[in-house]
């Protein structure tokens, strides 16, 4: 069974799931969406990532972060509040592919789901960085850095 057999059927729990650690979460960006559109927005995510799976180019899914994250960056989104929600998107992933697919498979699919959001993550931090360092911004709080020195 391929990893977008064992998401596919279940994207619905999953981005229902995801919404949930979202909400959970606080973050102020989210919560001024409604619910829909905080599910529309992980949505499209998954499908980016499944797209990056069933593709086997990675870089679809790193493409679409950094658009997201271009876009985030501009709203005043926090850095935090966006990892957060690749973060809560590949827990439910994480969690459906345990509960469903063959014991065999799960370590692999664990490790490709791992790989894509994390480049994702990646490009997410990188392009933060390299538009911060071309404005004063308020998207990226250095004082937590500042505390640890």
């Amino acid at each position: 069974m391929n990893l977008s057999d064992v998401i596919r059927p279940n994207l619905d729990n999953i981005v229902v799931a995801a919404a949930a650690v979202v909400d959970a979460a606080g973050l102020p960006h989210y919560m001024s969406l409604d619910p829909q559109g905080v599910k529309l927005r992980l949505r499209e995510l998954a499908e980016a990532m499944l797209m990056s799976v069933e593709t086997g180019e990675p870089v679809h899914f790193a493409s679409h972060a950094q658009s997201i994250a271009h876009d985030r960056f501009l709203a005043g989104v926090h850095i935090e509040e966006l990892l957060t929600t690749f973060n809560a998107l590949e827990t439910a992933l994480w969690e459906n592919v345990v509960k469903v697919a063959p014991t065999e498979d799960v370590v692999a699919d664990l490790g490709l789901i791992g790989s894509i959001i994390g480049a994702g993550k990646d490009q997410v931090a990188s392009s933060y960085v390299e538009m911060a360092t071309q404005r004063h911004t308020h998207g990226l709080d250095m004082s937590h850095l500042h505390e640890a020195l």
